[in-house]
């Protein structure tokens, strides 16, 4: 018995700085959903990821820098993804549906997943701010924004569109279907459950088709 609970160890030890990180990050986000940010403790989290509390810390410093970094790693991901994706074809108005249908579709499902972790992310924020706080040089959610904004510019500057502030259209966009997605109750009542989700998403994403991806026509 000795042996296999020094052989366990041994296991444990050779985890990687990396994956400590993702299993931290993945119990967090478990934990964080099913019981929101005030209720859930450090010690559940570490527990949960199989690793000595004090590693929390030395990855995350702190359990609101965490809490940020589980709710947000998914959009900073998804965002990356779609700005590498759209940028390779900016200029073929053809796809254009197709890219918008794809993208609100794909962020309101994330965002009607996490939905909690969202609006405790704005909360606790209001507390702790350095929950939203750039560590060091990093901004991943910010700068994956720019990089978006800078795609759409370049798919405006395709289709002649010259009078749209890309940075402030790509965030509106974005508020638009998360705020759908997690305020759902609020914005469209107790039937917000009932919502056809095809509906819904084919509406939002025509509203950003006209706001990114719309020829404006000459006057």
């Amino acid at each position: 018995m000795a042996s296999e609970g020094a052989a366990g160890s041994a296991k444990a030890r050779r985890r990687t700085p990396d994956e400590i990180h993702q299993l931290l990050l993945d119990a967090a986000s478990a934990l964080f959903a099913e019981q929101g940010y005030a209720a859930t403790t450090t010690r559940e989290i570490a527990t949960a990821a199989g690793v000595p509390e004090v590693m929390l810390y030395r990855h995350f410093g702190s359990k609101g820098r965490l809490f940020s970094e589980a709710s947000l790693q998914p959009f900073n991901d998804f965002l990356g993804e779609f700005a590498s994706s759209w940028g390779a074809h900016a200029d073929e108005t053809s796809r254009d549906e197709e890219y918008m249908r794809g993208f609100v579709g794909r962020l309101y499902d994330l965002a009607r997943d996490r939905r909690r972790l969202i609006v405790d992310l704005r909360a606790a924020a209001e507390y702790e701010p350095e929950i939203l706080a750039p560590v060091g040089d990093g901004r991943p959610l910010l700068d994956r924004l720019a990089a978006l904004a800078a795609v759409g510019n370049e798919a405006m500057r395709t289709r002649g569109v010259d009078d749209t502030d890309t940075e402030f259209a790509v965030r509106a966009i974005i508020s638009m279907v998360t705020s759908a997605a997690a305020l759902g109750p609020l914005l469209f009542g107790s039937n917000a459950a009932e919502l056809d989700r095809e509906h819904v998403v084919d509406e939002l994403s025509r509203m950003a088709r006209h706001a990114i991806g719309a020829r404006r026509r000459s006057r």
